[in-house]
């Protein structure tokens, strides 16, 4: 008999969502690879001290301690959390729908690969998304995606620098399009958020939603959270459905559970991996990789960054680290030609510490007044304008994640990552990078800065894709793997392709699909079962 009726791999957004709905209704044990630490005072204190707030946990590695084995042409720069809340712990807060067109770009444009649903199967499930997360945006600005409710919450205001922006740019013209600021969907609470731009990498406040907050309602519900729990395998039974996961504790003893229902939620990282590793001589290739698709596809958003100094001071670092965007660039016959791509305004500057200490030490040698020194030293901080962006990428079956030759802290293989940018992604960076420029210089600012940047969003996405055809992609419409009829992937892994909106949204609103379907189809059987 199984030990739990659902087993959730992944204690992050898509984990905690799916668990606080199905454990309403069976027994539900998550695993979580990473630590289980939800006091928020020690990463406050960190970052106050200029440390790092949310530090890794050994012996679980992240990507940050040389835990990727990287090749290709393009350097592989992502970062992500292992522990209970995942990354939210250090999102932006960013909230955003991906297109109606973003669903079938193969159809309209000949470029990447349609998805097997389209918007309007998840357009409810984006609303009940919104809901969950507690989404502020504004009811008047759909940003290309039509919706049936309102925003949880009403939007957050605009701050100083991009009201300045709006007034100097609304409306102009710019490569045929009509230049408009949109005001970001994110989830903060408007009446908590008290402006502190420091959202990534932690809100003192807590008025930026975390998945502990799902954590702590899964709890409630009746839900395990185990953290510390290194899943490195999962195990099939003679019919070639999933029966229990090994996992890993951290002092490295191999322990088993059982259960009816296995589900992936981890990083599309990490959740290739357990996949890879999780072979056997029925499944020699993997666990659902019968296709030999698991891991192929690896994308991420790319980006430029441009800055300038204004003509006055327009006061940054007040609000939340980006709240507003440009859209209009997300859509249309362009993408035959170049990848679609999102304007950010970043409401933090560019300007470093060190250059600050370098105009202060240059203004002091030239013996001018310290008082005219720190005057100007402050015009310039408080006359900041920064942009950066989130350029699509198309799958690409040579960007991949597969085992590498070494090994992590806790004796398994570390996750090699094959990956490059295509002519496509390039003339989508160039673009991007040419109407940050026309928005600096338009504005009637000076031009500081700007470069084409090899830093990824950490948007990793598309190493278990959705899709009809069990030849090509890793689970079906349902995110059911083709192979094995009780193991379900979910999150950003199964995106066919990316979009140029942040994912998280998205893949919350797969969840609670989702988890819909498996209320509808599969708890029923477990509760006559049980």
């Amino acid at each position: 008999m199984a030990e739990t009726d659902v087993i959730i791999i992944g204690a992050g957004v898509v984990g905690a969502v799916l668990a606080t709905e199905l454990a309403k209704r069976c027994s539900v044990t998550v695993l979580e690879a990473g630590p289980d630490e939800r006091n928020f005072s020690t990463p406050i204190d960190n970052y106050i001290k200029g440390k790092t707030p949310w530090p890794e946990a050994p012996p679980v590695q992240g990507p940050s301690k040389d835990y990727l084995e990287l090749s290709g042409n393009y350097p592989f720069k992502t970062d992500y959390l292992r522990r209970v809340g995942g990354t939210t712990l250090v999102w932006s807060g960013l909230a955003i729908r991906m297109l109606p067109e973003d669903f079938k770009i193969a159809s309209l444009y000949g470029k990447g690969v349609d998805w097997p649903i389209d918007y309007d199967e998840l357009e409810k499930w984006y609303c009940k998304a919104e809901k969950a997360l507690g989404v502020a945006g504004d009811n008047n600005d759909n940003l290309g995606s039509f919706r049936s409710a309102n925003y949880p919450f009403p939007p957050l205001h605009l701050p100083p620098a991009d009201h300045w922006l709006k007034e100097q740019l609304e409306f102009r013209e710019y490569n045929g399009q009509l230049f408009h600021l949109t005001n970001n969907p994110q989830t903060h609470n408007p009446e908590i958020c008290e402006g502190s731009n420091s959202c990534s990498p932690v809100c003192p406040t807590g008025a930026k939603y975390t998945a502990l907050t799902h954590i702590a309602s899964a709890e409630k519900a009746g839900a395990k959270i185990q953290a510390k729990s290194v899943v490195y395998n999962i195990n099939t039974d003679s019919a070639n459905n999933v029966s229990s996961v090994d996992y890993l504790d951290w002092n490295k003893q191999s322990h088993n559970l059982s259960a009816k229902v296995v589900i992936l939620t981890a990083h599309a990282i990490e959740s290739a991996k357990i996949l890879l590793l999780s072979s056997s001589p029925t499944n020699p290739n993997g666990l659902a990789n019968s296709s030999n698709i698991v891991g192929h596809n690896l994308m991420d958003h790319s980006t430029a960054h441009a800055g300038g100094f204004t003509p006055e001071p327009v006061y940054p670092f007040r609000g939340p680290n980006t709240s507003a965007g440009v859209d209009i660039f997300r859509g249309g016959e362009e993408r035959t030609k170049r990848a679609a791509f999102r304007v950010t305004s970043s409401n933090h500057g560019w300007l470093s510490s060190k250059d600050m200490q370098a105009m202060l030490v240059e203004g002091f040698k030239s013996n001018q007044n310290p008082a005219d020194v720190r005057q100007e030293c402050a015009n310039r901080f408080n006359s900041q304008i920064s942009f950066s962006g989130l350029v699509e990428q198309l799958p690409d079956i040579n960007n991949r994640v597969s085992l590498g030759q070494g090994r992590d802290a806790m004796g398994l293989p570390r996750p090699a990552i094959h990956y490059d940018l295509g002519d496509y992604e390039r003339k989508g960076q160039n673009a991007l990078l040419d109407c940050q420029k026309w928005m600096v210089t338009a504005s009637g600012s000076t031009l500081a800065h700007s470069s084409t940047s090899p830093d990824l969003q950490n948007h990793v996405a598309g190493t278990c894709r959705m899709g009809h055809d069990p030849a090509t992609s890793v689970v079906n419409s349902d995110l059911r793997s083709h192979d094995h009829e009780n193991l379900f992937i979910v999150g950003t892994s199964v995106f066919p392709t990316l979009g140029s909106s942040n994912p998280t949204l998205t893949a919350t609103a797969l969840s609670l699909r989702l988890a819909d379907f498996i209320q509808q189809n599969h708890l029923p059987t477990l509760e006559a079962e049980n």
